[in-house]
């Protein structure tokens, strides 16, 4: 996602009019804050999901013997 987010504000490193800057704005906000946010919540329940299951079948071995 930051691919796409990143040009759009470095673009803006030259005087624009406040259209083109309310545009590349709201691109912005679209791509770097909610669908990367999406994309980071995920990745953290995937992290939290796969350490519940490592550290379940590492305890469910210990009980077993």
């Amino acid at each position: 996602m930051t691919v796409k987010a990143a040009p759009i504000m470095l673009s803006l490193a030259t005087y624009q009019p406040p259209t083109v800057l309310l545009h590349a704005f709201d691109d912005f906000f679209l791509w770097g804050i909610y669908l990367r946010g999406i994309i980071d919540v995920l990745a953290f329940v995937a992290a939290v999901w796969a350490l519940s299951a490592t550290l379940g079948s590492k305890q469910s071995k210990t009980t077993e013997m």
